[in-house]
């Protein structure tokens, strides 16, 4: 049985949101991430940022079909990342 779109999206997402975050994927219990360090230069902080609006509108996008128990979930925690970039130190403070 093929995934849905937004089971496809997840799958996706935690996968670069891993690679963008490692620290958090491991703390997530991701394998393989463990001995890799997120950025937290400005332009690491960046990058999150723009995948989280990236992810966001491409989520927003997406036909939910019969998800509609997942879908706000990942929405929901997709708002929340995105809220915790806002909050990040301004660009060339460290």
């Amino acid at each position: 049985m093929p995934l849905s779109p937004i089971f496809e999206f997840a799958d996706l997402f935690v996968a670069e949101q891993a690679a963008l975050d490692p620290c958090q994927a491991t703390v997530d219990g991701i394998p393989g991430y463990d001995t890799l360090l997120t950025d937290y230069s400005p332009e690491g902080y960046q990058a999150r940022a723009g995948y989280l609006r990236l992810s966001t509108a491409e989520l927003a996008a997406l036909d939910p079909t019969n998800d509609h128990i997942v879908s706000p979930r990942i929405r929901s925690s997709s708002d929340s990342r995105r809220r915790s970039c806002r909050t990040t130190p301004a660009s060339g403070s460290a």
